[in-house]
């Protein structure tokens, strides 16, 4: 969702958790806040209503360094990952002999 909110141009204000700094450059596509601060997330938001500036700042800063985000690069690097997992097993797949518990499944 947030790669979706940045791809719009939106001001994001999310709470400082799991992934999200990484998904916000962070905390430089987006304000941080720390979980359950409802104090933190109303002065976030007061920030960008009461000021225009940096508001559109926000906005603009989500829009930038969105490659990352987009599926066919996503894709791609799965693909990668998968295709170096499988290459050793591909290649050594007649060697390899069925565990005595699965040779009758």
């Amino acid at each position: 969702m947030l790669s979706e909110a940045r791809s719009a141009g939106c001001a994001i204000v999310a709470s400082d958790v799991d992934g999200i700094p990484e998904a916000l450059d962070g905390g430089e596509a987006g304000l941080l806040c720390a979980p359950r601060d409802v104090s933190a997330l109303e002065t976030a938001l007061r920030q960008l209503i009461d000021n225009p500036k940096q508001l559109e700042t926000y906005q603009q800063r989500a829009q930038k360094n969105l490659s990352r985000f987009q599926v066919e690069r996503v894709a791609q690097e799965t693909l990668s990952v998968y295709g170096k997992m499988l290459s050793p097993s591909v290649a050594n797949r007649d060697e390899v002999t069925p565990s005595p518990s699965l040779a009758g499944v």
